[in-house]
């Protein structure tokens, strides 16, 4: 007899809302998952139980953002039923290298397939904030190994590297810093010197 792998509840709440999906589309919308969800979606880690989450997607058409809004927002029915919802996050909002990294993530969603984050750029991302969930989520990452030293530097480097002409450079110091602490207490490593932000003017 084949078992299928249990839904997590990221995955259920996907499932419920591609069941309430109403929107006519040529093609299945492509739904892009970054943040903390992404790193439920591709781990077996969870903070536990929480009130209340975000699926935080990007990359949507207009009409598409109010249709999900609409059913699967912080006012919908399926929040209430889940307490998820789903935030539309502005392109710039999240630091990321360009391009991204996108992961094809298959739940058999027929309105729509699931891509996500990949890992190392979900823990870059969250050096731009870096609240208490951001440190966990980042540290619990580090601890399961679902991170590579090497590559999570090398991921800091080249969004650093995009974002050194921007109005947003003023903001990577203090990640690098954020990346540091991530190296000293999580991956009990010595600090990487990021050398490319030596000549930083803003």
């Amino acid at each position: 007899m084949h078992w299928s792998k249990p839904l997590n509840p990221v995955e259920t709440f996907l499932h419920a809302i591609d069941a309430s999906w109403t929107l006519t589309t040529p093609e299945p919308v492509v739904l892009r998952v970054l943040g903390s969800a992404a790193l439920f979606l591709q781990t077996q880690y969870s903070r536990g139980t929480k009130d209340t989450d975000v699926i935080e997607a990007s990359d949507l058409s207009n009409e598409v953002k109010e249709h999900l809004r609409a059913i699967a927002g912080q006012q919908s029915a399926l929040f209430q039923q889940h307490r998820l919802y789903v935030d539309i996050v502005s392109q710039n909002i999240p630091m990321l290298p360009n391009p991204p990294t996108w992961r094809s993530h298959d739940i058999s969603t027929v309105n729509f397939r699931v891509e996500v984050l990949d890992i190392h750029e979900v823990v870059v991302s969250k050096l731009k904030r870096w609240n208490s969930s951001d440190r966990d989520d980042a540290r619990a990452m580090v601890e399961g190994s679902h991170v590579s030293h090497t590559v999570l530097v090398e991921c800091f480097e080249r969004m650093a590297n995009d974002y050194r002409f921007t109005a947003d450079c003023r903001r990577l110091p203090k990640m690098a810093e954020r990346l540091n602490e991530l190296e000293r207490d999580a991956f009990a490593m010595e600090e990487t010197v990021f050398e490319l932000l030596d000549d930083l003017h803003y």
